[in-house]
């Protein structure tokens, strides 16, 4: 009996130790590969970028892209459903020593998950930024620009809005339902592929309509890529007339450029070159929102002006959308704001959800210099 006793105790210490072992090679691994795609932006963007990764989310968009449903909304139950059954395992058989095996086998899933994220995906963050591809160069905007790429802004948003069917508050509709939007979202990039290489052609599979949107909702996301599937999971849930341009945001993120600046600029240029009118207003308003909320803040009597000449469309758009939102503010909208944020630092962009807001710089360089 003493033998099987040492027996068991030597076979879980060897356990233990491997299970260490294994998390801190992977946490090494990573951090190397980290490391060395900080200082080769150009072999990443040449070789991993335009080359491994668009293998990578092509073959995993193959097997996953077919699925009718978002895998990624059932590996978060699963995953959910998962922690609970082991807390309730743990506590009823509680122990030192299994405490310390569950808790070795989740960091070692944890780093396993890490690692994967960066091998799939992640990598792209230290890819080259993708102004230095585009025709015109980006440049920190005078007030003078910001006011007139506002200008611009609003006179397309004014116009598109005309022509864009409303419901019976007044507030913009569509002529078609979500699914039809999230199939039309691929289409949109053919035009923009065409004019800016950098922007890759790819196998049209649609992004997935999320079933718990309500819940992203009260997390206050509008979407999210999946690098493990490849899947670009939408909130249905959300104002339908911004759907278009969420949808272009996630496929950008698909298409290997995670920054949510680039994503953001990605999605702008593809909805305003779409030749389809409901994604051209939806890119519209999405850039006039960025751009007035940046006039707001560095001239605000140049902001009210502006607002002066909102059609009475587009202000109420606007006010269903902030209506929209605030019933989901609260402790749950600011968990997801702040995991947001916290997953953006940790993944080279420094400016956390602030980088969103980033676009502007961009939007205003490709309007004034295009003198759209």
């Amino acid at each position: 009996m003493k033998k099987r006793v040492t027996f068991f105790a030597n076979s879980s210490l060897s356990i233990i130790i491997y299970k260490i072992a294994y998390i801190l090679s992977t946490l090494i691994a990573i951090n190397l590969l980290i490391y060395f795609a900080s200082k080769n932006s150009e072999w990443v963007e040449m070789n991993y970028s335009q080359g491994i990764y668009l293998k990578i989310s092509s073959f995993l968009s193959n097997i996953f892209g077919v699925l009718p449903f978002s895998l990624t909304e059932f590996l978060i139950i699963a995953v959910a459903v998962s922690v609970i059954v082991t807390l309730y395992v743990l506590i009823r058989n509680f122990s030192v020593t299994n405490f310390l095996k569950y808790l070795l086998s989740f960091l070692s899933i944890i780093s396993t998950a890490m690692f994967l994220f960066w091998c799939l995906w992640g990598i792209n963050n230290f890819r080259i930024p993708v102004e230095n591809f585009l025709p015109f160069e980006k440049n920190k905007y005078t007030v003078n620009e910001l006011e007139r790429a506002c200008e611009i802004l609003l006179e397309k948003t004014n116009n598109l809005r005309k022509l864009m069917e409303e419901d019976i508050n007044g507030v913009t509709t569509a002529n078609r339902d979500y699914k039809k939007i999230l199939n039309s979202s691929f289409d949109a990039y053919d035009n923009i592929s065409e004019i800016y290489n950098i922007i890759p052609t790819s196998g049209k599979i649609r992004p997935k309509p999320m079933i718990f949107s309500k819940v992203m909702s009260m997390l206050n996301y509008t979407g999210m890529y999946n690098p493990y599937t490849a899947e670009t999971n939408i909130n249905i849930d959300e104002p339908i007339y911004n759907m278009p341009f969420t949808a272009c945001h996630e496929i950008a993120h698909l298409k290997g450029f995670p920054r949510e600046s680039e994503a953001n600029f990605i999605s702008f240029l593809t909805c305003i070159n779409s030749d389809d009118m409901f994604f051209e207003y939806s890119g519209y308003l999405s850039g006039l929102i960025y751009c007035s909320n940046a006039l707001y803040r560095e001239a605000p009597e140049a902001y009210v002006k502006l607002k002066n000449n909102f059609s009475e469309g587009i202000i109420r758009d606007l006010t269903y959308t902030n209506e929209y939102w605030n019933n989901y503010k609260g402790f749950i909208a600011r968990f997801g704001e702040n995991n947001n944020n916290v997953f953006l630092k940790h993944t080279n962009q420094p400016e956390g959800t602030k980088s969103y807001g980033l676009v502007v710089d961009l939007i205003i360089s490709y309007l004034i210099q295009n003198d759209v």
